[in-house]
């Protein structure tokens, strides 16, 4: 089977063309082909058949791609593809590339030894082997690359072959080779110069100056450029009319040492185990890599310790060179850098070209066939590497710096390997290995907290090593004491009397390298408290007219910043620490403050659940800021479901004690609002009264009063939260209208679903439903509206209709879930189990009720809490231990009466009573259900006060009172009926036995 690439992509099998079907097909054969006879692991198929933003199922793809290719050439009687795990190669005998390069070094040892003649023959044959441009006709960046590589063999031969036909007078020949090649390769410098010897030595002197007079004008008009030493020497000998000899072999010097040049190798070394792997892939793909991080996090003690492991890989050789890119002074230009590593490979000084080009070709040309390693220290920018990199295929070259270069990645296939802290095991083990005694082994907390206070930063962690190591009569926990404050850690990350040996110097070049806009962003940053910054309140705070993306682009690819996660960045520990010094050194204190006023005035804007930790931090750091409430008041949407109400309470509290002292009156407004809030939350409903009735009467003072109901709203959710709905209705409908008024649709709904609440309290169920309907169809797709349909599906359960009540119960605890609060799924699960309990479902009644008590439990919700008890007594007692469920509802009673709460849990009386009757307890039960009808009474709650009376009616039925049962079973008839519930029937049941005669007792009114 015969295989050419030197030209379109050819396949041919007993002389006829073998037809590969579709371009990744194509593909991959071509990049098997490039790189015949070595493995070519996954991984590079996808980055030939995608430049970039392959699909998810690439791999896949790929997989399938070489199935199909291997069937296809299987089908002609062999399969020339080997697997190997997930790596590939093909056994190509017979391809034209190969040959190729046979003929070629075979023609350059004749040409070596002074036989012309046969060096002209191979060279000729070599490239009859060409029938146009390598894989011509296929795209992608990788293939691209490698083809540009064969192309540039073949004009090296061809520029060879015309040496060797001037050498044997075959001059015309040599000049029609020579014009073809400037056709096709206009600034070549060399063919220039051959068909200029070759035109002068053939009488053609006028020509050949036209020659370079036509080529040194496209050199300066389109690459600004002037002609090579070499050439304009020759154009003067010309002009001198001189005779040039012919290009002929000198004798070859004596080969130069192997350039062994790695630094000493980091020892200790630990951890990395990813990032050596990434390199050794290096090995199968003969590439480059860019080894990226922070400053001092290790990248040339990666690179320098891969190199020593994988030395006797590289044969040839070790180059070195450190380009300094981020030095105070100059970094090493391209030019310098190619001078030293062409004089480590022992070409004399004066024999390496000045230009840029020229020399960059030579360097190439010297490393096409070696085994070498070449590392490139602390690279600045693409445009310094760029003629550093290698062609050969042999040989492997690993950048290191601090910026992500992907221009390097999209013209070169350079891979990023990006090193990021250590992990903290593995920064503990470097702290050991270094300190070597036992203070460590001692206290490994303390070498922990190190390690964090360290960032687990490999700088700083050599650094607090050599600092501990160099003071054996300290111990660990009183070196970690010192670095745990703030102020002292980055001083204390130094060691003395070596400058190069602190973070502090490592993160100076990082901040020197920036330009000025970057500089001054990254200092408006230092000011944010906070883990983390939102992509907008980034550019919120940016200060300059102009946009900041490229300022951020900037601190991100230099590693000063890590876009962590989408829409979100973050400095590393230490880095922060620097950034704030810089910015209490470098920012202006008007911007300083123009920074915190506009991130206060953010978060006030957008109230972002995410931004809970960053706004508590910045709290605490501005306590003392005219406006802090309103940053405070930006934590509101976190209480609903907040597990850190106290930590709410205290800044709440902070912030009135602030706008009170500057009097200002809608601070404190809005403050008396947010701790009534909390208070409700906390279930200290007095508290949260007295906070909201404190708003209210503040708001006359205020030029726009309450325009938006927000504050009469608040107090009504107070009010509402002691069981006193009958009081907080009118301000609910003030609320609402004023929502209405001001066309706040969130309001709307919000205040809508209140009023639901209410009215289904008061009995007025017709109301409460369209109330929650209303409110439902604010946002039926997200979990913010929750609690409307825990509402409306307890409007269903009260009314009877209990499978719509299951389902939407069901549909409010998804919605708590996608919240992650656990004290809604505590309600909704709270929910469920009643209604299993009217239903009859007692083993799912008592999983929800206990999955209830344990969330609420968990998060120290008192009310949900007793509330969970209290029907788990109700539980026991359907379960047939009517003594054991009494007593577990009593304690409830007895807690919540101890600490004021009694009002709150009125139904628990109800539901004593019913346990009390079952239990045979008349008396107990009458005094328990006068007591809850006292309550319900007052505070207008028609179902659970005919529940009440209901529960009197039958403990008197037991004891022979009958009338007294008549008049109370009436009395709930009564209001059963005029606020249309289910219970209606099964008082009538009970009226009738009465008149009857009956002197038994019908089941209880809670089933």
């Amino acid at each position: 089977m015969q295989f050419r690439i030197l030209g379109p992509l050819e396949v041919r099998h007993e002389g006829a063309p073998v037809r590969i079907a579709g371009a990744k097909q194509t593909a991959a054969l071509a990049l098997l082909l490039l790189e015949a006879g070595k493995t070519v692991p996954l991984h590079r198929f996808v980055d030939a058949l995608w430049d970039d933003e392959p699909p998810g199922s690439a791999r896949r793809q790929v997989q399938n791609t070489l199935a199909a290719l291997r069937r296809r050439l299987a089908a002609l009687g062999r399969d020339p593809i080997e697997r190997s795990g997930e790596s590939y190669r093909i056994a190509a005998d017979d391809l034209d590339w190969h040959h190729f390069t046979r003929e070629v070094a075979e023609a350059g040892a004749h040409w070596d030894a002074g036989r012309a003649e046969p060096a002209r023959e191979l060279l000729a044959g070599a490239l009859d082997r060409w029938h146009g441009p390598a894989l011509a006709g296929l795209d992608g960046v990788l293939i691209a690359s490698a083809t540009t590589r064969l192309d540039e063999a073949r004009l090296a031969a061809t520029e060879r072959l015309i040496e060797v036909e001037l050498a044997l007078g075959l001059r015309d020949t040599a000049i029609e080779r020579a014009r073809a090649l400037l056709a096709e390769e206009p600034y070549r410098q060399r063919a220039a110069g051959r068909l200029m010897l070759a035109l002068h030595q053939s009488g053609r002197t006028a020509e050949a100056l036209e020659t370079y007079v036509g080529l040194r004008a496209r050199l300066d008009e389109e690459l600004g450029l002037e002609p090579e030493t070499a050439l304009r020497e020759l154009h003067l000998q010309i002009l001198r009319g001189e005779t040039p000899p012919p290009p002929s072999r000198s004798p070859r010097p004596p080969a130069p040492p192997v350039p062994a040049q790695l630094p000493a190798d980091a020892v200790p070394f630990t951890g990395r185990d990813a990032e050596l792997a990434a390199l050794d892939a290096l090995l199968d793909e003969t590439g480059a890599a860019l080894v990226t991080g922070a400053g001092g996090v290790g990248k040339t003690a990666l690179v320098v310790h891969w190199g020593h492991l994988r030395r006797e890989r590289f044969g040839d050789g070790q180059l070195y060179v450190n380009l300094r890119g981020y030095d105070l002074d100059r970094p090493v230009p391209p030019i310098e850098a190619l001078h030293s590593m062409l004089r480590a490979l022992g070409l004399p000084r004066e024999g390496i070209p000045t230009d840029l080009a020229d020399a960059a070709a030579l360097y190439r040309s010297l490393l096409a066939d070696r085994d070498l390693l070449v590392i490139l220290d602390n690279a600045r920018t693409a445009a310094q590497l760029r003629p550093l990199l290698p062609g050969g295929r042999r040989t492997v070259a690993i950048a290191t710096g601090r910026h992500l270069l992907p221009g390097l990645t999209a013209s070169h296939g350079v891979r990023t390997v990006d090193l990021d802290v250590l992990p903290l095991g593995r920064a503990v083990d470097l702290l050991a290995s270094i300190v070597d005694d036992e203070r460590l082994a001692r206290d490994r907390a303390s070498g922990r907290r190190i390690a964090e206070l360290c960032g687990r930063h490999p700088l700083a962690l050599r650094v607090a090593a050599a600092n501990l190591a160099a003071r054996p009569h300290d111990t660990a926990a009183a070196y970690a004491s010192a670095l745990a404050e703030d102020d002292r850690r980055l001083a204390l990350l130094s060691v003395e009397d070596d400058p190069e040996a602190a973070v502090a110097a490592a993160f100076d070049r990082s901040f020197a390298a920036l330009s000025d806009r970057a500089r001054t962003f990254a200092c408006r940053l230092g000011v944010l408290p906070g883990e983390d910054f939102a992509a907008d309140l980034l550019t919120e705070v940016g200060g300059a007219e102009e946009p900041i993306e490229r300022a951020l682009a900037e601190l991100v690819n230099g590693h000063l910043l890590e876009h962590h996660r989408p829409g979100r960045y973050r400095f590393h520990d230490l880095m922060r620490l620097y950034v704030d010094q810089r910015q209490k050194a470098l920012l202006r204190e008007q911007d300083r403050a123009q920074v915190v006023d506009r991130c206060i005035e953010w978060h006030h804007l957008h109230r972002r659940t995410e931004e809970f930790a960053n706004v508590v931090d910045a709290c605490r750091r501005w306590a003392g800021h005219p406006r802090i409430w309103r940053l405070t008041d930006a934590l509101r949407p976190h209480v609903n479901g907040s597990e850190s109400l106290a930590v709410l309470d205290e800044l709440g509290r902070a912030a009135l004690a602030v706008v009170e002292e500057h009097r200002d009156v809608e601070g404190m407004v809005r403050m008396h609002g947010f701790l009534g809030v909390v208070a409700g939350a906390r279930t200290d409903f007095k508290t949260s009264e007295s906070h909201t009735r404190a708003a209210v009467g503040l708001i006359g003072r205020l030029e726009s009063g309450d325009e938006s109901g927000t504050v009469r709203s608040m107090l009504a959710v107070s009010l509402m939260s002691q069981g006193r709905e009958y009081e907080a209705e009118p301000l609910l409908r003030e609320a609402l209208a004023a929502a209405e008024r001001t066309g706040h649709a969130h309001h709307r709904y919000n205040r809508a679903g209140n009023l639901g609440a209410v009215h289904r309290v008061l009995g007025r169920y017709a109301e409460a439903e369209r109330d929650f309907a209303f409110a439902r169809s604010a946002d039926e797709e997200t979990s913010h509206n929750y609690p409307v349909h825990l509402g409306l599906a307890r409007v269903f359960h009260d009314t009877g209709r209990l499978a719509e009540a299951e389902e939407t119960f069901v549909v409010a605890l998804r919605k708590a879930v996608a919240t992650g609060s656990r004290r809604k799924q505590a309600m909704a699960h709270l929910e469920l189990g009643k209604l299993c309990l009217d239903l009859g479902e007692l083993r799912r009644a008592r999983r929800h009720l206990r999955s209830a008590l344990d969330l609420a439990e968990s998060i120290e919700d008192q009310w949900a809490v007793r509330n969970a008890r209290c029907d788990l007594g109700w539980a026991r007692s359907l379960e047939g231990d009517p003594r054991g469920g009494l007593g577990e509802v009593l304690a409830m009673i007895d807690e919540a009466e101890s600490v004021g709460g009694m009002r709150t849990f009125t139904g628990a009386l109800v539901v004593a009573a019913e346990v009390c009757i079952a239990a045979g307890d008349a008396p107990a039960a009458i005094a328990h259900a006068d007591r809850a009808c006292g309550i319900f009474a007052e505070r207008r709650v028609p179902l659970w006060h005919g529940r009440g009376l209901e529960a009197a009616a039958r403990g008197h039925l037991m004891i022979g009172e009958v009338d007294a049962a008549r008049a109370k079973a009436k009395e709930a008839l009564g209001l059963f009926t005029h606020i249309g519930v289910p219970d209606a029937p099964r008082v009538e049941e009970l009226l009738a036995g009465l008149d009857g005669g009956t002197r038994g007792v019908p089941p209880p009114s809670l089933t």
